[in-house]
């Protein structure tokens, strides 16, 4: 008990029960301490005041609960349930998740809206948040691409296979994969692989099939052949395997054992497109001249009108040595479809691969007589001479692209810009060229694989200085690639 003057103040546990006064909310009241004095006590009720601060407790966070669900309700995109809100203290992973999903539906509609800043700070922070979402990780990945941040985009891919709720999807992967492969990562690969075919039992068969396709040619890739022959061994019988089990043999130089083998499978199957040009490339492989002669006849009479069986006939015979009948391939090609322009571009690329420059200029005069654009076949016959360290013959190809674009006009082709520049690098020590040639390269994500070509070009012109600059700029879109490491050390 408290005096103050005459005011005596009393504390007790229960209320009116207790002592008799005139009680307010059952939390205070005043009572004759005093005879004669009306209100000379105060009695406060301990147990009314934690009735009151649970009431006031329990009012504000109610009422901050529903403030938040509120505040949250007001974006377009809102999972966040006023139950959620309410329970904040033992949901707040989930909310922050269900916010995370919000932040990830809003980036991917201002990525409809074209809204890049926006849509990549809130996809970032949605996947931070709720890092299962494919679709949106996806999305992002595909826009670091397109900004040429490819490094982002593989290791945002790579962690969502860990994150991912059971297996992410055909697409997801294919651009994951994809993307590994194209800096020749395949190892990337191999681990995806194995990761979704032990971590899922239930997976569908298609898939699993897909999946071991993925690895087997990884495995072709790394020049694995024999792993895949194992691999091939393990899994159920699938003539989709069947191309891949052959390169496997090629690769190994099993020659014998891959005629023995497509010979058993058109037995089985009669011979398809596919049996027959693999059966080209053995024969053509075991420089077996005439067998392969009687594949490329096989193939042309299943498709007699087919303009790509007449090509591949043009370039098998070119690889295994028969000039002749190359050329006379060639000119049967142009009497049957030169006609048409849009068959006349198909078989520039492949004669400039396997570096067929003579076939090149026949194709091109070709060309020129039957009134078709050159510029594209003398492109790649630039590149051919590059490919075989001939720097003036690969300028004066590109020189008489110079002349029909001053006569004639027409689009610029694709590629001839930096075409020239790498020319003029080779040919030339001044470092103008050197300069641009680097700028463009460090503005484009190139494949690794033309990396390469440009580094043992600049390499084979003893252009030491720019190679080693190529190879850093490799490295920042290709980082800890083995390969661009052995190129420094040649």
């Amino acid at each position: 008990m408290l005096k103050i003057g005459l005011l005596r103040i009393k504390f007790i546990w229960g209320a009116s029960k207790v002592i008799q006064a005139r009680w307010w909310f059952g939390l205070w009241g005043f009572y004759e301490h005093a005879k004669g004095y009306r209100n000379s006590g105060l009695v406060i009720s301990i147990r009314g005041l934690l009735i009151l601060t649970v009431i006031l407790a329990v009012t504000a966070y109610v009422a901050a609960g529903t403030a938040l669900f509120l505040w949250l309700d007001r974006k377009p995109h809102n999972y966040v349930t006023f139950t959620d809100a309410l329970l904040y203290p033992v949901r707040a992973k989930v909310i922050s998740e269900k916010r995370g999903q919000g932040y990830l539906d809003e980036g991917i509609d201002d990525l409809k809206a074209q809204r890049w800043s926006d849509a990549e700070m809130k996809l970032r922070i949605g996947l931070n948040r709720y890092p299962y979402a494919m679709r949106a990780r996806l999305a992002l990945a595909e826009f670091y691409l397109l900004t040429q941040r490819r490094t982002q985009a593989l290791n945002l891919l790579h962690d969502g296979l860990a994150a991912a709720n059971g297996y992410p999807g055909r697409r997801y992967l294919t651009v994951y994969f994809m993307q590994a492969s194209l800096g020749e990562d395949y190892q990337r690969v191999i681990a995806g692989v194995d990761y979704f075919l032990a971590k899922d039992a239930d997976l569908p068969a298609k898939e699993r099939q897909w999946l071991a396709q993925q690895k087997i040619s990884a495995l072709l890739a790394e020049k694995q052949a024999a792993q895949v022959l194992a691999l091939v061994a393990k899994l159920p019988p699938d003539p989709a395997l069947n191309e891949q089990y052959v390169m496997a043999l090629l690769q190994l130089n099993r020659v014998a054992d891959a005629e023995k083998f497509l010979g058993d499978w058109a037995k089985a199957s009669s011979a398809t497109a596919q049996i027959l040009r693999l059966q080209v490339r053995t024969f053509r492989e075991a420089r077996k001249s005439a067998e392969m002669e009687a594949a490329l006849e096989a193939l042309r009479l299943q498709g007699p009108a087919d303009v790509s069986t007449y090509a591949y006939r043009i370039v098998q015979r070119a690889m295994i040595g028969n000039t002749a009948g190359a050329q006379d391939a060639l000119d049967d090609y142009f009497l049957r479809f030169g006609a048409q322009a849009r068959n006349m571009f198909m078989l520039a690329q492949p004669l400039a691969e396997i570096e067929a420059v003579d076939l090149l200029e026949r194709y091109i005069d070709k060309l020129a007589e039957q009134g078709h654009d050159r510029r594209p076949a003398l492109l790649m016959l630039a590149q051919a001479h590059l490919k075989k360290g001939q720097w003036a013959q690969a300028a004066a190809a590109l020189e008489r692209i110079k002349v029909i674009r001053a006569t004639t006009g027409g689009q610029p082709l694709a590629g001839l810009e930096f075409t020239e520049l790498l020319v003029a690098v080779v040919s030339n020590p001044a470092e103008g060229p050197q300069i641009q040639l680097l700028d463009q390269l460090n503005r484009q994500a190139f494949p690794l694989r033309n990396f390469r070509t440009i580094i043992e070009t600049l390499q084979q012109a003893k252009r030491y200085e720019v190679a080693l600059a190529v190879i850093n700029c490799a490295e920042r879109f290709y980082p800890g690639n083995g390969a661009l490491a052995d190129y420094k050390v040649a």
